[in-house]
């Protein structure tokens, strides 16, 4: 997220990739990398329905832990959800920005985040914990693995508050 960030922030730009936190044992890392790039997965509703199989598929067979997709909206050409109008208006305008879509076996969550300096901050900080979260609870029991997603839930009810 770091390198996602100073991309941000140095050239407007970020690439369209999936990052996984693979598992340092069971992971075949000559067949399974830790990046993935995505820039022709929203190109079509056809190439958007394939990719996100794809992926899952992937997540799973390299015993990835954790994946965080990043792409950027101008690259977008599929699902466009900013045109929605009425009650599905999207509260964001044409203001630029990117997507940022985190998934665990036990939690998903996809956010947009404009492209404000302290929005992109506060963003990178939280997924950057989650992730050491995860990776720190991993093999945990119930009761730490709902401390974790209370955790979790909490940082969310905090950053809806800024």
């Amino acid at each position: 997220m770091e390198a996602v960030v100073k991309s941000w922030h140095e050239t407007s730009k970020v690439e369209a990739r999936v990052y996984f936190l693979l598992d340092n044992e069971k992971t075949d890392t000559e067949k399974y990398a830790p990046v993935v790039n995505i820039d022709k997965a929203f190109e079509s509703p056809d190439t958007h329905r394939n990719c996100f199989p794809f992926l899952r598929q992937y997540a799973e067979d390299s015993f990835s832990r954790a994946s965080c997709l990043v792409t950027p909206k101008s690259i977008m050409s599929y699902p466009q959800v900013w045109k929605g109008q009425g009650s599905r208006k999207w509260k964001h305008g044409q203001q630029d920005g990117f997507f940022v879509q985190f998934e665990t076996p036990f939690l998903q969550k996809l956010w947009f985040i404009p492209s404000s300096n302290e929005f992109v901050c506060i963003w990178c900080i939280l997924i950057k914990l989650i992730l050491h979260l995860v990776v720190y609870f991993e093999g945990c029991t119930i009761g730490e693995s709902f401390l974790l997603l209370l955790i979790i839930i909490f940082f969310f009810w905090v950053f809806y508050k800024f």
